[in-house]
């Protein structure tokens, strides 16, 4: 972790949820949250785990926007692989881990890990703000379907 605060599963699931409250209050005009939204979840934060984490928030945020887009830059592009929705995990051969590894010690961290987390509840944070290539696409290509209004509709 980036810093000397502890964030232990429990402190970081607190985190996350406060923080979502606030991405759902519209606290988060651009990449960050604004004033009153950091302030609310500084507020609520000590209250809930009696830790006064202040100046430690923005470098666990920032710890783990990293981890989202290491994560996402690992899963991009890549076929055959496959998701074992029991333990939330990449499902890849050894064989395709060691070159991955290889290409990026970093994306050890990934393997035989649960990544439910980071699947599930980084993306609402961290999605809409970070640019990962994942959306990109050729001017000649199709523009991509909108799934999400389509459901709507």
């Amino acid at each position: 972790m980036p810093n000397n605060a502890k964030w232990d599963d429990d402190t970081h699931i607190i985190f996350l949820e406060l923080y979502e409250q606030e991405v759902r209050k519209r606290n988060r005009p651009n990449t960050y949250l604004n004033k009153d939204g950091w302030k609310s979840i500084v507020d609520e934060f000590c209250k809930k785990t009696g830790k006064d984490y202040d100046k430690k928030m923005k470098n666990y945020w920032d710890y783990m926007k990293d981890e989202w887009t290491l994560f996402k830059q690992l899963m991009r592009g890549e076929t055959g692989l496959g998701w074992d929705a029991t333990k939330n995990t990449i499902m890849a051969d050894d064989d395709w881990w060691e070159r991955t590894i290889k290409e990026n010690a970093k994306y050890k961290k990934f393997r035989n890990k649960d990544l439910s987390l980071i699947w599930f509840r980084y993306d609402a944070l961290f999605a809409d703000v970070i640019a990962t290539g994942e959306r990109a696409r050729a001017a000649n290509q199709e523009p991509a379907l909108d799934l999400i209004s389509m459901k709507k509709g």
